[in-house]
């Protein structure tokens, strides 16, 4: 008897997990493709442009700034999703350069003697295991960059704040910092709405009430 029971239940339990709802992915949030400065601040910004040559190459443009000897900060502010979301921030990528004049160091042909940093929520950004911070070890070529959020990123001030940072050298041209094609990604948006119908017989016409309080418009469609 407990055979037989056995050989029915357990393929049953096989369908129902494989009939089981997938996870809802994760969604992009806000993407920033850095063909304008709308969401940029910072020291010197009337240095920083848009333009093709700051592009990582599957763009049409990116944001950087002409060769300097002057330390330069930018400032991106990026939407945080309200605590009473549910919605969690989970990572931002992005991709960046470092140019720098090697050249003409003081430390002679090939010693990189420019740095850049890049922060988020004041927290720099790690570009390789061993907790290097700067994009010194990767001048010159265009690296993408991973910033995972910790748990206590679901609150705090509305914006997001991605400080990019130059210290050039002080020799020859200095140094210049790009950035292009920035995505905050985060947890689904878990839809909350009540539903009531303002028509009569099939097809009926449904007007969704939001219930979350911070999405914005009529919702359509889900």
């Amino acid at each position: 008897m407990g055979l037989t029971l056995r050989r029915i239940l357990l393929p049953l339990l096989l369908v129902l997990l494989l009939a089981a709802p997938a996870a809802a992915a994760d969604m992009i949030y806000w993407e920033d493709p850095c063909d304008t400065l709308t969401h940029w601040d910072g020291v010197y910004q009337t240095w920083w442009t848009v333009s093709p040559e700051y592009s990582h190459g599957e763009t049409s443009y990116g944001i950087g700034h002409p060769w300097t000897r002057r330390d330069q900060e930018a400032f991106c502010y990026i939407p945080r999703p309200p605590e009473d979301s549910g919605v969690t921030p989970k990572y931002v990528t992005f991709w960046t350069r470092l140019d720098s004049d090697p050249l003409n160091s003081p430390d002679g042909p090939g010693y990189d003697s420019s740095a850049g940093y890049i922060t988020l929520d004041g927290e720099y950004v790690e570009f390789d295991d061993s907790g290097g911070n700067s994009l010194s070890r990767y001048a010159n070529m265009w690296v993408q960059g991973y910033y995972p959020f910790p748990a206590s990123a679901s609150s705090g001030p509305p914006k997001i704040t991605l400080r990019l940072s130059l210290q050039p050298g002080s020799e020859g041209t200095g140094g210049r910092i790009m950035i292009d094609t920035i995505q905050f990604v985060t947890s689904p948006i878990v839809p909350t709405f009540t539903a009531s119908t303002t028509g009569g017989e099939g097809p009926l016409t449904v007007q969704f009430t939001d219930q979350t309080h911070w999405s914005e418009g009529n919702i359509v469609g889900w």
